[in-house]
């Protein structure tokens, strides 16, 4: 849960686009590991991956609302120190929550445009923040279900979830390349009539 003191509130200072994005590439590719270690399983179907696609976006945006109405934060804006709140700096609802990840479809479907206004506006905020009335802000988090940290571990925790990032990059991108070759490889047997 969230815990500001009504001064902390006034001094919140808002997450940098650079945080934002750290904390985003570590929720993505740990999603992003799962999705392509499953989809190994999946028969060559087009509707079968678009489906299992829907599913994963789904869980997607469940896993993004759930964590950001419960505790303020992702375990990737964990990592990194930041946390979603709405424009008085109180926790989100669900709904709030789950509205703010529907709208930052928005953002990617600008090309990414609406992520990168958040570099360039003096309140740093992405289209998404401002369509949703959100805010992500630098605090540290007290997570209820890990009362026991202490700063050292805390921070202990923080080194090992980057680690855990890179581990996860390397990875999807060794399965990506070896479901690409794969799949390179049937390609050029049906081209060539094998």
């Amino acid at each position: 849960m969230l815990h500001f003191s009504s001064e902390k509130r006034e001094k919140c200072m808002t997450a940098t686009f650079w945080d934002r994005a750290a904390a985003w590439g570590y929720d993505f590719f740990s999603f992003q590991l799962a999705y392509t270690l499953v989809s190994f399983t999946l028969p060559d179907n087009f509707f079968v991956s678009f489906v299992f696609f829907l599913v994963f976006l789904g869980l997607y945006f469940f896993y993004n609302a759930h964590f950001e109405s419960k505790y303020g934060t992702t375990l990737g804006k964990f990592a990194v120190g930041i946390a979603v709140v709405d424009g008085n700096n109180k926790e989100l609802s669900f709904a709030k929550s789950l509205e703010r990840q529907l709208v930052a479809c928005l953002s990617w479907a600008t090309l990414n445009i609406g992520h990168v206004m958040g570099l360039y506006r003096s309140d740093k905020k992405m289209l998404h923040d401002m369509l949703s009335g959100t805010k992500v802000v630098k605090k540290e988090v007290d997570i209820s279900f890990m009362p026991y940290l202490s700063p050292a571990q805390n921070q202990k925790l923080k080194i090992l979830s980057f680690a855990m990032q890179a581990l996860v990059v390397l990875t999807t991108t060794y399965f990506a390349t070896v479901k690409m070759m794969h799949m390179m490889d049937t390609i050029y047997q049906n081209a060539a009539g094998v």
